[in-house]
């Protein structure tokens, strides 16, 4: 019984070492496969050169290089190295061909890669593709829309964003929407009259009703946030007086800190939950620009 236990526990041994080995084979089997998938440099040869190559046909060039781009786009172990050449094809097609203008619309929207967590690779290529761009085609909105994306979501500039989108929302064809988005960024710098005089000046000169009734409602959102501004500085003052914030509006009223308890212009109540200034009109989210967290 004790030899049979014996060569029971050596075969246990002998099928385990079995086993570890096989497994270290395949997995450096499978590095092995991986390192020679890894996708070799990318030669592209300098604008001057292409177009003396193109023999006075620098377009017919752009169009080679513009099939380069996407046969490399459309190579899935590129996205091992996040597509970082991808731009570098789309540069030397509008180098030679300006004018081509979808190629600044794939280029600004495709470069910039996920790689995860909300962590993006190729971004500033991407807002120079694009503001190369806009420099030809100054009236593309989608353009605008997309660099102030990259600008607002996947960079931090809220104030960069702004300014993207308020020239998109001027540019013909452009969707009433963006206006919204305008506000909005710079409600999140704390730029509220900066918003207020933006959404007024697009009540003033839009013909689109539902664009003006849209900017009514922001106007009275934009003045609901500021009049919380207002309690929220308010509670500060009252905290480093008295060690310890109100419990209620009424008492910044009692120690002169505010004229009176605001009226919201969205039909809430102002209250103080926690030591901050809280509206109920506005339990559905502040005008803030929320992104995704890693």
């Amino acid at each position: 019984m004790q030899l049979v236990r014996l060569a029971l526990v050596f075969a246990l041994l002998g099928a385990a070492t079995f086993t570890s080995a096989a497994v270290e084979q395949r997995t450096t089997a499978k590095e092995a496969v991986f390192a020679e998938a890894m996708p070799g440099p990318v030669y592209l040869p300098p604008v001057w050169l292409a177009r003396a190559l193109s023999l006075g046909h620098p377009t017919l060039a752009a169009d080679y290089y513009w099939m380069g781009a996407l046969q490399y786009f459309g190579r899935p172990l590129n996205v091992l190295v996040y597509y970082k050449d991808l731009h570098r094809y789309i540069d030397l097609v509008n180098a030679l061909d300006p004018d081509f203008h979808y190629a600044y619309h794939f280029g600004g929207v495709s470069v910039p890669w996920n790689k995860g967590n909300w962590q993006w690779q190729n971004v500033p290529a991407s807002n120079a593709i694009l503001e190369r761009g806009l420099a030809r085609f100054p009236d593309d909105w989608f353009m605008w829309m997309q660099l102030g994306f990259n600008r607002g979501i996947l960079e931090t500039d809220y104030e960069g964003a702004a300014d993207a989108y308020r020239h998109g929302a001027a540019a013909p064809g452009s969707p009433s929407w963006l206006s919204g988005l305008v506000t909005r960024l710079l409600a999140t710098t704390g730029s509220v009259d900066a918003a207020q005089a933006y959404a007024e000046e697009v009540l003033a000169h839009s013909k689109d009703p539902r664009l003006k009734k849209n900017m009514r409602f922001r106007l009275r959102q934009l003045q609901s946030e500021k009049n919380r501004d207002r309690i929220e500085n308010a509670i500060t003052a009252y905290r480093k007086v008295h060690g310890v914030p109100p419990e209620k509006v009424a008492d910044l009223v009692h120690a002169g800190l505010l004229p009176a308890v605001p009226k919201d212009p969205l039909g809430g109540t102002y209250e103080i939950l926690h030591g901050h200034a809280y509206v109920t009109s506005l339990r559905q989210g502040r005008l803030r620009v929320f992104r995704e967290k890693p």
